[in-house]
C-alpha cells in the first residue's frame, strides 16, 4: 500500500488555475491602469477639485477618502466615466469585487473602448467565479490591447480555469512573448508544468524565481512543493523554513513541515506542526489524516481514531484513513471495527489501483488551492 496515496480520492492532478496563488501579480498594474481619461474640464469646478483630490487619495492609497471624493463626484456627474472607472479601481483595493465589477460594467454599456474597462471587467469576474464573462471580456482586452501581457495573463488563467488548456497555454504563451521575464507569468507557468508533473521544468523555473525573488514567500512554497513531490525532503524542508522566514504563520508552510517530520519518523516533532495547520483549516482530510498517524506514532490511539474519523468524514474515499484506523483498532484489540475499517480499505484500495499518480502531493495542500489552509 502506498502511504503517500491522496484523494477526495488520493493523490490528483491539480489544474494551474487552482493553484495560482499569485504575489507579485498586478501591485503595478492597478497604477498603471489607473484611468487614461483624467480631463475634468467638462466636470463643474467643485466637482473637478473632487476628482482630483479623489486621485491624490487613491494614489496615497487613502482608498475610504477616495471612495468617498469619487461617489461625490458620480452624484453630481454621473456620466462621468473616468470617476467610475477609478471607483472600480479603489473598491478592488478594498476587496469589495462585487461593487468593483458593477462599476465597471456600467463603463462598459456606455464605452465598450474605455480604456483598461474589459482587462478589470474580466478580472473582478475571474475573482467571483463568473469565468464565462471573465473570457468575453479578456478576449476583448487582448483585442484592443494586444502587446498588454498582462491581459493575456488572465485570459490564460481563465481559459485554465474553464478547462481549455490548449486556450490558455496559447495565452500564456503569448504573455510570455510579449514580457519573457514577467514574474507572474512565469509563476503561473510553473504551477502549469508542477500539474501536468513535469517537475524538472517546474522546479528550473521556480529556481531562478526564487533567486531572482528571494522575498516572496509563494515562490518559496511552490519550490518546496516540487521538492517534495520529488522526494527532495531536505530541499522541501529548507524552503518551507525559507518561506516561514519571511511569513511566519503561513499555515500551509507549518502543515508540510509536519507532514515531512512524519514521513521522516519524528511523530511527536511533527504533530505541533500538523495542530497550527488544522487550526487554521480543520477540514482538510489529508492533514486530519496525517495527524492522525503522528498521534497513533505517537502512542496516543484514541486522539488518533477521532482525527482518522474525521478525515473519513470528510473524504469517505481515503482508503489510507481505513488502513491506519485498521492498524490502531488492532492494536487496540477492537477487532469488529479492525475488520470493518479492513474491508472498507481493501474495496477504495482495488477501486484506486493503478488511476492515482503517486508521486503528487495531495491536491488540497497544492499552493493557492482554495480548500488549503
Amino acid at each position: 500500500m502506498n502511504q503517500h496515496r491522496w484523494t477526495s480520492t488520493g493523490f490528483r492532478k491539480v489544474r494551474p488555475a487552482r493553484l495560482a496563488g499569485f504575489v507579485i501579480i498586478l501591485a503595478c498594474a492597478v497604477v498603471a491602469a489607473r484611468s487614461q481619461i483624467t480631463d475634468a474640464a467638462s466636470l463643474p469646478d467643485e466637482s473637478a477639485v473632487l476628482f482630483h483630490a479623489a486621485m491624490s487619495e487613491q494614489q496615497n492609497q487613502q482608498l475610504a477618502a477616495a471612495e468617498k471624493d469619487y461617489r461625490r463626484v458620480l452624484e453630481r456627474s454621473p456620466e462621468f466615466l473616468p470617476a467610475r472607472f477609478d471607483l472600480g479601481l479603489v473598491l478592488d483595493g478594498e476587496g469589495s469585487f462585487q461593487n468593483a465589477l458593477d462599476q465597471f460594467l456600467i463603463v462598459d454599456k456606455e464605452l465598450a473602448t474605455f480604456p483598461g474597462s474589459q482587462f478589470f471587467t474580466g478580472i473582478e469576474s475571474f475573482r467571483l467565479g463568473k469565468f464565462s464573462e471573465a473570457e468575453q471580456a479578456l478576449h476583448l482586452a487582448t483585442q484592443q490591447s494586444s502587446n498588454d501581457s498582462r491581459c493575456w495573463f488572465w485570459l490564460a488563467r481563465t481559459e485554465f480555469a474553464l478547462s481549455h488548456e490548449t486556450e490558455g497555454k496559447a495565452a500564456l504563451d503569448e504573455a510570455l512573448r510579449i514580457a519573457p521575464d514577467d514574474p507572474s507569468s512565469l509563476y503561473f507557468r510553473a504551477l502549469a508544468y508542477m500539474s501536468d508533473q513535469d517537475l524538472a521544468r517546474s522546479e528550473a523555473i521556480l529556481i531562478k524565481l526564487v533567486e531572482k525573488y528571494p522575498q516572496v514567500p509563494e515562490f518559496h512554497q511552490s519550490l518546496g512543493t516540487v521538492y517534495y513531490m520529488e522526494a527532495e525532503l531536505d530541499k522541501a524542508q529548507s524552503e518551507y523554513k525559507s518561506q516561514l522566514a519571511i511569513d511566519p504563520h503561513n499555515p500551509q508552510a507549518l502543515s508540510m513541515l509536519g507532514v515531512i517530520l512524519l514521513d521522516r519518523g519524528q511523530a511527536p516533532a511533527a504533530i505541533p506542526y500538523l495542530e497550527q495547520g488544522l487550526d487554521a483549516n480543520p477540514r482538510i482530510s489529508f492533514l486530519q489524516r496525517k495527524m492522525g498517524q503522528a498521534l497513533s506514532a505517537a502512542d496516543r490511539p484514541q486522539d488518533a481514531i477521532q482525527h482518522l474519523k474525521e478525515a473519513i468524514a470528510l473524504d469517505p474515499q481515503d482508503a489510507t484513513a481505513h488502513y491506519l484506523l485498521w492498524k490502531v483498532y488492532s492494536e487496540l484489540h477492537q477487532a469488529q471495527d479492525a475488520a470493518t475499517e479492513l474491508e472498507a480499505f481493501r474495496k477504495l484500495d482495488a477501486a484506486q489501483q493503478n488511476r492515482i499518480p503517486a508521486s503528487s502531493l495531495p491536491a488540497a495542500m497544492l499552493p493557492g488551492n482554495k480548500t488549503s489552509p
